[in-house]
């Protein structure tokens, strides 16, 4: 199969081996479909595993819910201890999405104002 893309104007010709390197180079050649359609399976699986992670989570926590019994103290470490555990993932994400100086700068003043303005409103 030969497909044909646009490069810097010209009209270039590329083997594909697989799909693969079909949709490798519709992607180089900014094909908008191909495009799309990564955006939208990268979006379908994040969107999967969300909802996974949030059903596996609330069954977790009706099983111990009826298996240990909880206190009102301790139910206040555990939400403590959950609470903590999503500011770490939270906090873990950004670093390594940001991971550049001034893109971190950026998040540490929106994190800032954004405490500020809880407190203050």
């Amino acid at each position: 199969m030969t497909i044909r893309v646009y490069l810097d104007g010209q009209l270039a010709e590329a083997m594909a081996i697989g799909k693969k390197q079909r949709h490798a180079a519709l992607l180089d050649s900014g094909n908008r479909d191909a495009v799309y359609g990564v955006q939208f399976r990268g979006l379908s699986r994040e969107v999967t595993r969300a909802a996974s992670v949030m059903v596996l989570g609330l069954a977790m926590a009706t099983v111990f819910r009826h298996v240990v019994p909880i206190t009102l103290q301790g139910a206040l470490y555990l939400r403590i201890v959950v609470v903590g555990a999503a500011i770490a993932a939270m906090v873990s994400g950004t670093v390594r999405l940001t991971g550049r100086r001034v893109t971190m700068q950026w998040f540490v003043l929106g994190l800032v104002g954004g405490i500020v303005g809880v407190f203050v409103l």
